[in-house]
């Protein structure tokens, strides 16, 4: 049943990846409300976006209520957000995925989010600085810095394998790198929390979560508040910072309301929706060590 979700999703949503848990709230990474700490880590976290939506372009989105969404229940039509939807008064960049950087010139993302190995670098394009406060300053496209993607150098997806890693075509300074954790994770209870574009929208940290199981196959499940467009993310170890897992997959972001014919956000405030995925960054750590 699962692996004909990921199928569905992969067909509906572009990158195919949604899911929230709407009990643990996303915050904007902000310098007025973000740690120094946050901050830094933030400067390593990327969108990646098709090459027609970066800098300026990234500026004029559309909002979120302007797009369309599938939803668990209605897969014949996609419906828009109702208009009590927490993000959507939000710029939205469509079909993104998240990275982060495990070197000056290396990407993480998930491996599904690469559509095309030998086309992708040329059709998209690694974006970092997107954040809100961005979008609400004067000097907008200056602050937004747009790095160019060479090749793919390491791409696998097929459950549960979900990872790729992007050699960007100059090294970037002044960034944090992530440490990847090389010891397989065996026991729930460690806290966690991810940073990404959720829906394509500027960065946004989750509220810490406590990791729930291992999987039998490997993959990390967290009750994290992630959606579409997190996919890629750093699934980062609150104490350690070190990364533990690439965000991967779960269930629809959204169900739909037949009442208002538009799309409600899911509620898993029931616990419902904890299924969400992490492929573990340990699974790979010699491949990565070899690139770096």
């Amino acid at each position: 049943m699962l692996k004909i979700l990921f199928m569905l999703l992969a067909i509906s949503d572009g990158y195919g990846v949604s899911f929230s848990v709407n009990d643990s709230p996303i915050q904007n990474v902000d310098k007025n409300t973000s740690t120094d700490e946050i901050l830094e880590l933030a400067t390593g976290v990327a969108l990646i976006v098709n090459k027609s939506r970066t800098v300026e372009q990234l500026l004029k989105l559309t909002q979120i209520d302007d797009r369309r969404f599938p939803t668990s229940n209605h897969m014949k039509q996609h419906p828009p957000v109702c208009g009590n939807f927490r993000l959507k008064d939000q710029l939205s960049a469509p079909d993104n995925c998240t990275g982060f950087l495990v070197g000056e010139n290396l990407l993480m993302t998930a491996g599904h989010c690469i559509d095309d190995i030998e086309q992708f670098c040329s059709d998209h394009a690694i974006v970092f600085d997107f954040y809100q406060r961005v979008v609400q300053e004067e000097s907008k496209s200056a602050s937004i810095v747009n790095v160019e993607c060479e090749k793919v150098v390491l791409h696998k997806h097929n459950r549960p394998f979900d990872y790729a890693v992007l050699k960007l075509k100059q090294r970037v300074k002044n960034r944090h790198i992530f440490s990847i954790d090389k010891k397989p994770y065996k026991q729930k209870g460690k806290d966690v929390f991810v940073m990404g574009h959720p829906l394509g929208t500027p960065m946004k940290i989750t509220e810490p979560d406590i990791l729930i199981k291992i999987e039998k196959d490997g993959l990390i499940s967290t009750g994290l508040d992630l959606f579409a467009g997190n996919s890629g993310s750093p699934l980062i170890a609150q104490r350690t910072h070190k990364v533990l897992g690439i965000v991967s997959h779960g269930p629809f972001d959204f169900d739909y309301d037949s009442e208002h014919r538009c799309a409600v956000e899911k509620d898993c405030t029931d616990g419902s929706c904890s299924n969400n995925m992490s492929f573990p960054i340990s699974a790979i750590y010699g491949e990565v060590k070899k690139l770096l």
